[in-house]
């Protein structure tokens, strides 16, 4: 069995700290002082939106109230997958497969 050299571990250290970095970075938890695309989350809304929220919203076409929201995207979200099951079943090229529920019962 061969040890790991002090250059591995550091290699894989360096490799697993870009990593997370990356990561972060991504889902902007860290950012980078003056950048523009992993800048400060903080700075991603215009300065006025709190006076001018209703009119960002509206040029959006976003409802307010987030109950409202939420239920557009879960219809959006079924109308797709809706579109995907029917076209599964016509797809050649899909292995997939629907079993009848009566089958599985043993």
């Amino acid at each position: 069995m061969r040890r790991a050299t002090s250059a591995s571990i550091a290699s894989t250290t360096r490799f697993c700290v870009l990593r997370e970095l990356r990561q972060r970075l991504r889902c902007k938890e860290i950012w980078v002082v003056a950048a523009d695309r992993y800048r400060n989350p903080d700075e991603d809304l215009p300065q006025d939106f709190e006076i001018k929220r209703d009119s960002y919203y509206a040029e959006l076409g976003q409802p307010r109230d987030v109950e409202m929201f939420i239920a557009d995207l879960q219809q959006t979200m079924r109308a797709a997958l809706d579109t995907l099951d029917r076209g599964l079943p016509r797809n050649r090229r899909s292995r997939s497969h629907r079993t009848d529920a009566s089958s599985l019962r043993r």
